[in-house]
């Protein structure tokens, strides 16, 4: 059998696409405390660290798993992945929190939500969630920014896990 010129040209361009294709195949986000993979360490960028407790920083990398961007850090000496952040709007957990979106932040009975400050943010476990098909069980924690003028309104920046948050 006979192979024609086009067909000669499709075969190539076929390994290409294919080599593509493994070469990004998607990665998963690393879990807090798992040790770091190489191809998050790869994504650093120089000496790129990150703030991750007060006075504390980390070596850290940007990161795109499933379209979403990341911060990833790690701990220097264990490699442990330290702290996991976004602020990206294509992130929505199970539940369907976003950035942007608004929170109150008192409970149904008008009792203000214990507050955790985190690196000036504002945090409580009344603002978490998951994101199984990201990270499956782990939980995430909404950023909170206070509204200007209202003590009961808030909104979401970000979601972040931290081996250092307190709650």
């Amino acid at each position: 059998m006979r192979v024609g010129r086009a067909s000669r040209a499709i075969y190539p361009a076929l390994s290409v696409i294919c080599a593509l294709q493994v070469q990004g195949q998607e990665h998963r986000l690393p879990a807090l405390g798992s040790v770091v993979p190489t191809w998050v360490q790869k994504a650093r960028a120089g000496s790129e660290t990150c703030a991750t407790d007060l006075n504390h920083r980390d070596p850290c990398s940007r990161v795109i798993v499933r379209r979403i961007v990341f911060r990833v850090a790690w701990d220097q000496e264990t490699l442990a992945v330290t702290f996991l952040f976004t602020k990206d709007h294509h992130f929505v957990t199970d539940s369907e929190l976003g950035v942007e979106g608004g929170c109150r932040l008192v409970d149904e009975s008008e009792r203000p939500y214990q507050l955790t400050s985190y690196l000036g943010w504002l945090l409580t476990p009344a603002w978490s969630d998951s994101v199984q098909d990201v990270s499956g069980d782990a939980i995430w924690y909404a950023v909170l920014r206070k509204d200007s003028g209202s003590s009961t309104e808030g909104t979401i920046v970000g979601f972040v896990q931290s081996r250092y948050l307190r709650l």
